[in-house]
């Protein structure tokens, strides 16, 4: 005959722990209602055992997020625009095979992919641009240099983008051109995108000014100010999180 062990429970206790489920219910709703209020995201996912990795880079840009680089912009345009000679350089010779034909060949042989390479520009007038370059040993742009200085034609542009000056004097470039700083107003603007992103208007004025400054703390610098206001962004998550985790832990008991 199975045994069963009963739990006599109090009254008086009963009706206190029932008191207290309700104002814990109570305070949820209202932090759930101050979470949708000031446009809370909370992401659950964990990537700690993600391998961090440089980030990629892309052709395409939302414009109108771009920050005080107008100057800079016109300045870069009317370079491509100039009779000077062309600089020239190379990349990974299947890369700009790919980017010329649409199609990722894959093609093992240095040689092949230069002829290839040839038979695409050969007489036409290109710009080529090679983003965000890190490799300083020039033996490795050689080959690539040469198929390109031989297929273009007068006019022809290659531009480079690095964030080491060293690579663009290994390479030969022709005219250097290093960006400057951003302003202060230029970094807030920066700064609020993406540490406020997706806040409402109310939220966005209680924190504008810790935030502004931090912003102008970045020196116009604009990847320190995009990294700082994404951990500006986590930070008041995780404040969040633990308010929330003392609130109910003084309700509990």
């Amino acid at each position: 005959m199975e045994r069963w062990d009963v739990i006599f429970i109090p009254e008086k206790k009963k009706q206190q722990q029932q008191k207290k489920i309700k104002e814990l219910s109570e305070s949820l709703q209202v932090i759930a209602k101050e979470k949708d209020d000031f446009a809370f995201i909370v992401n659950l996912s964990r990537n700690d055992d993600i391998e961090p990795e440089r980030l990629k880079t892309s052709c395409f840009v939302n414009a109108s997020e771009i920050r005080g680089r107008d100057q800079e912009k016109n300045t870069i345009t009317s370079m491509l625009l100039s009779e000077n000679d062309p600089f020239d350089e190379i990349r990974i010779a299947n890369a700009i095979l790919e980017a010329l034909t649409g199609i990722p060949l894959g093609l093992r042989e240095l040689n092949t992919v230069l002829e290839k390479i040839h038979e695409s520009i050969v007489g036409k007038k290109f710009l080529l641009v090679l983003d965000d370059v890190w490799t300083e040993d020039e033996r490795k742009w050689q080959s690539l240099k040469c198929c390109l200085k031989s297929s273009a034609s007068p006019g022809s542009k290659i531009l480079v983008t690095t964030r080491k000056e060293n690579v663009a004097t290994v390479m030969g470039c022709t005219r250097l051109f290093n960006l400057g700083k951003l302003s202060e107003e230029e970094c807030w603007s920066l700064f609020s995108q993406v540490a406020f992103s997706g806040w409402n208007y109310r939220a966005r004025q209680i924190l504008a000014d810790i935030g502004k400054k931090i912003a102008y703390k970045c020196n116009g610098l604009p990847l320190a100010t995009k990294t700082l206001g994404g951990l500006f962004r986590k930070f008041l998550l995780l404040l969040l999180l633990l308010l929330l985790f003392l609130l109910l832990s003084h309700r509990l008991w």
